[in-house]
């Protein structure tokens, strides 16, 4: 069980035990307050003339090659009648036009115009000084974090490919890795086939035998009466990977 910043209690059981009914109330909680903490409830966002939709729609329509009204449709899951409504109202105020496609003549790509650009830029701008305004008292971990741990949500939640896909890959070992790889051994060896705590010690062993031979290391005897090996000789220079010089 843990309980979250906002005071919701979180009853998380591993190895099966998960209740999807004690996340709910969580994820609603939080909906109500990120709702709150950007003003989704008022009706014109960040004290423009646009409604939360139509600085989507704006947004999508300045940042999309050959956007188009049915791209839209898809992407924002809006009503046809109500973008039908949101361009209407933005051709009427010279934020956008359309172009008659060359391949097709029945589509029309949606364009900003000069005064739509402005628009946008404007929306960016305020958009930006909110978030600072956020977070900006923060330290810079704890913006990092819930970056992070936004990102994180996105990729989860997404049904874009492009998002759901995106995998980094870095070749570098950094301090905690190997931790972290131990810990995901023990936790799914343990869940899907039952392994206890002895699994897991094979697992550091094999780790331990890894580290000494591919990671460059500087050990001090204090090291070796640790429990390194005895084949790891104190020396000046670090042990290259693949053996010694």
């Amino acid at each position: 069980m843990t309980k979250s910043n906002n005071g919701a209690t979180l009853n998380l059981q591993y190895g099966g035990g998960f209740r999807m009914s004690s996340v709910i109330p969580v994820i609603r909680k939080f909906n109500r307050f990120y709702t709150n903490v950007l003003g989704l409830l008022d009706q014109h966002l960040l004290e423009t003339d646009f409604s939360l939709s139509e600085a989507r729609v704006l947004f999508e329509i300045g940042h999309t090659d050959r956007c188009t009204a049915k791209m839209l449709i898809d992407k924002l899951r809006l009503d046809a009648g109500y973008l039908s409504r949101i361009l209407k109202r933005f051709e009427e105020q010279d934020l956008i036009y359309r172009i008659q496609s060359d391949e097709d003549r029945r589509l029309y790509y949606l364009r900003l115009t000069d005064r739509g650009r402005d628009a946008l830029a404007k929306l960016d701008a305020r958009s930006d000084d909110q978030i600072r305004l956020m977070i900006g008292h923060l330290p810079e971990q704890a913006q990092r974090n819930i970056a992070k741990n936004m990102a994180a949500i996105e990729n989860a939640l997404s049904d874009d490919p492009q998002i759901r896909q995106e995998v980094r890959i870095r070749c570098d070992l950094k301090p905690g890795d190997v931790g972290s790889l131990i810990h995901l051994h023990g936790w799914i060896y343990a869940k899907e086939c039952g392994y206890n705590h002895v699994f897991e010690s094979y697992v550091c062993q094999t780790f331990v035998d890894f580290l000494n031979i591919t990671v460059p290391i500087r050990i001090d005897s204090g090291l070796r009466k640790q429990g390194m090996k005895s084949s790891a000789r104190l020396q000046s220079s670090a042990i290259p990977i693949g053996g010694r010089n």
